[in-house]
């Protein structure tokens, strides 16, 4: 909404300056975006008047021409193919700069002396093109005159962006409301004359009939009749401050009616009422494939959601978006049928949409108007075609209005007011600020005032709407800014703290954390090799999907970390290690909510360290991950890993996850063709691990410390022979439950099958760091331990113990 500063002072006569309205402005909820002063540049422009034109001595193509500028004459050369004796051209005196850069020097040109320029359009900014010829003005222009001031363009511009509940705004007598509201004083808002010589000898329902067959999408349709009118350009104020407010002018009518939309905020349409079959208007929704030809001359095909305006025989009109060939005003147009309505906003939106046809009136009707206002925005066009159009309006308005307005009455508490702003008004105040926007009060009580909100405040429904606007008025820069008072200091949940720690461990070992968006497409699945019963294709639609690719809601982790570590591939990063926790979602059903699990997958890529020399870094590194995972969260002891499957790990290389018996992830190396689908690096490994289990499991306490130890260490290295078959967590949490309190740490360094290892056993060698707090172990003490930890193992695996 572009809203020029002079033409809205003819409304109320306001005290600020520019700059100062565009700062009261902003601070009502009216954005300024911009201020623009559209003279810049040409504020020392003047007009001359070519007096005296005689061929240049020294050049066949260039003219000395004599300029009369009131005060003096001046010679000056031009080439000009335009240039004619008596006529009013723009002029820059030497000195003056024009909006292009270009300074005005005194020169002589061929012997010639040039004192200033007659200047183009283009050389003044107006237009970009280049001219052909210098800028002819009207003979209404006065020598001497500044050339701003005649064309309008002593004037600035705000261009405001509205949000939609300010639509009362998109029109400049809303606006005028606004700054009025701002005052203390009681300024009135001069609202425009309408003195209409109505053409008594017939009445206007007597010449057209108005027929409205859905009265929901149409709740009101009114109509004026202006005969005989003069298709002619409009006065020059007028083509001024519609080009001010970005409106390109046409002719009269045409911007009679754009002239009321931008002061009304009425759309209004002008149909050639000799075009109207029978005189009849209808205002119906359209026949299923209905087509017009609009104004811009594209034929558009509608549906039976679409409303249009029509005669007996045609559509005339898409109601409230654009009007049709067949019926536009044309210079040959002598009667008008003005059109003056409201239509549903929602439709209006729809349609505008669906036809990809916004326009000034839809952007309007969509938004809501005035529905009390038709008739008086109407009666102010016709006022001007008879000024301007030398019209003869005709007695009466049509008024079709099946749906009358229902007055909307708002109650609100004064105690709910203070407490939501934080302020202490009593009801006087409040009734003066909400006067000042024409809220009306019509009834005290108590603790409590009721409001009837104007017609033209569709936006105010509630209560919450009338305190904001006390806010407005009151000022919100006057309103201290407070931190809410709680008798509770917040923190983190239990499941919070959770899952911070979980983030600290795999930020500790190495892992960087993502996150990959909730939504997904069946492609990311179908990518892993998925057969159609797996339960990670158990998927949630969404109703109304961006695209296909974001139509489901994610059931694991996985594809969202493969997509990351190839993306990162791709543009030749050689090693990479992700983590991301998140929440997955899977379908229970038609009208059930999705089931919701939070989940913890990581990956990694291009790892170098293989310490067991098994050519497995990425995987042999996830699972350090995980042990070290389990360990800090102190449940390490309830975990172990067997051999699983899943269609995207590779065979023979994947884990299943187990905390007492219950499965609660998947660790493996990704399928080769896979790896190679997404660019990967060979033996690239996930995991991905239920954290609903944990979230129960795991303990949240402070943190204890413990000092430093005084006392030595002792280290023992322990080999067994046991059947390859034994999982080795399993081995390595027995040692541990047999260690009592000086069994500190448990690390196991070598793993051996060949030579001397009999067919279907492995050799595992660990070493166990002994240690107490209070005195230095003796021989005695580590031995008795160690000798228990070796009866386990040779009772429960029957495992032998290998000596050097």
């Amino acid at each position: 909404m572009q809203v020029p500063y002079n033409w809205l002072k003819t409304y109320i006569d306001f005290p600020y300056s520019p700059f100062e309205l565009s700062d009261k402005l902003t601070m009502a909820g009216l954005e300024v975006e911009e201020l623009d002063y559209l003279g810049k540049g040409l504020e020392n422009i003047i007009i001359g008047e070519i007096i005296e034109i005689k061929d240049h001595p020294n050049a066949d193509k260039l003219k000395i021409c004599r300029v009369d500028i009131k005060e003096k004459t001046l010679q000056m050369i031009t080439g000009a193919p335009n240039i004619k004796m008596n006529i009013k051209v723009p002029i820059a005196e030497v000195g003056v700069t024009l909006p292009t850069g270009m300074k005005i020097e005194k020169t002589t040109i061929r012997g010639e002396v040039s004192e200033g320029m007659i200047c183009s359009k283009d050389e003044l900014g107006l237009q970009e093109k280049r001219a052909s010829g210098i800028m002819v003005l009207s003979d209404q222009a006065k020598k001497g005159e500044k050339f701003i001031k005649y064309q309008g363009l002593n004037e600035y511009v705000y261009k405001l962006d509205l949000t939609p509940n300010y639509a009362r705004c998109l029109g400049m007598i809303g606006v005028a409301r606004e700054v009025k509201a701002m005052q203390d004083d009681d300024l009135s808002i001069k609202y425009p004359e309408i003195d209409i010589n109505e053409k008594k000898d017939q009445k206007a329902d007597q010449i057209a009939e108005i027929k409205i067959e859905d009265e929901n999408l149409c709740p009101r349709y009114a109509g004026l009749i202006i005969k005989d009118v003069k298709i002619k350009p409009s006065p020059k104020w007028m083509q001024n401050r519609l080009r001010a407010a970005g409106i390109r002018p046409i002719n009269n009518i045409v911007d009679i009616t754009n002239y009321i939309l931008m002061e009304y905020n009425q759309p209004l349409h002008a149909f050639d009422l000799n075009k109207i079959k029978d005189r009849k208007i209808i205002v119906r929704r359209a026949k299923e494939k209905e087509s017009v030809i609009t104004l811009d001359g594209v034929k558009r095909s509608l549906d039976e959601q679409t409303l249009v305006i029509t005669d007996p025989h045609k559509i005339i009109a898409v109601a409230g978006v654009m009007g049709s060939e067949n019926s536009e005003v044309t210079e040959n147009t002598t009667d008008i049928f003005l059109e003056a309505a409201y239509f549903n906003p929602t439709n209006i939106r729809k349609t505008a949409r669906k036809l990809a046809l916004p326009s000034e009136a839809s952007h309007r009707f969509e938004r809501g108007i005035d529905i009390e206002n038709v008739v008086t925005a109407g009666r102010r066009a016709a006022f001007l075609m008879q000024e301007y159009a030398e019209g003869q309006v005709v007695k009466g308005v049509i008024d079709n209005y099946p749906l009358t307005y229902q007055e909307n009455i708002v109650k609100v508490e004064i105690s709910k007011i203070n407490r939501l702003l934080g302020i202490s008004l009593d009801k006087d105040e409040i009734e003066d600020m909400l006067k000042r926007l024409e809220i009306e009060t019509i009834k005290r009580e108590a603790n409590c005032l009721k409001f009837k909100v104007p017609s033209y405040r569709n936006d105010i429904e509630e209560d919450a709407d009338i305190i904001e606007e006390v806010a407005r008025i009151y000022g919100y820069n006057n309103i201290f800014s407070t931190i809410p008072r709680s008798n509770q200091v917040g923190k983190r949940t239990r499941i919070q703290k959770i899952e911070k720690k979980i983030k600290n461990v795999m930020n500790a070992t190495g892992l960087d954390e993502i996150i990959t968006f909730s939504l997904t497409g069946p492609d990311d699945y179908r990518n892993l090799n998925l057969p159609s019963d797996h339960r990670y294709m158990d998927w949630v639609s969404i109703k109304n999907p961006l695209n296909e690719a974001f139509g489901l809601l994610r059931t694991s982790l996985i594809p969202g970390l493969v997509e990351a570590m190839s993306t990162n591939a791709k543009r030749q990063i050689e090693e990479l290690k992700y983590f991301e926790i998140g929440r997955v979602f899977f379908n229970q059903g038609k009208n059930e909510r999705p089931l919701e699990k939070t989940k913890l997958s990581a990956g990694s890529m291009g790892s170098v360290q293989d310490r067991w020399d098994l050519d497995a870094p990425d995987f042999y590194y996830l699972k350090g991950v995980l042990e070290e995972f389990f360990k800090k969260l102190n449940i390490d002891k309830n975990v172990k890993y067997l051999n699983g499957s899943q269609p995207f790990y590779h065979t023979g290389r994947t884990a299943d996850i187990f905390y007492e018996d219950e499965k609660i992830g998947t660790l493996g190396e990704l399928k080769p063709e896979i790896i190679e689908q997404y660019d990967l690096k060979e033996r690239s490994a996930v995991l991905e691990i239920d954290l609903t289990t944990i979230f129960k499991e795991v303990e949240i306490g402070d943190y204890l410390f413990e000092m430093l130890p005084k006392y030595p260490a002792v280290v023992r290295d322990l080999a067994v022979m046991l059947s390859e078959e034994i999982p080795m967590m399993e081995v390595l949490n027995l040692i541990n439950s047999q260690g009592q309190e000086i069994l500190k740490d448990t690390e196991l360094f070598d793993i051996y099958q060949g030579e001397q290892i009999p067919k279907g056993k492995k050799s595992i060698a660990f070493k166990l760091l002994f240690q107490a707090k209070d005195r230095t172990l003796t021989d005695q003490e580590v031995n008795s331990v160690v000798n228990q930890i070796i009866e386990k193992l040779k009772n429960k695996y029957e495992a032998e113990i290998r000596k050097k």
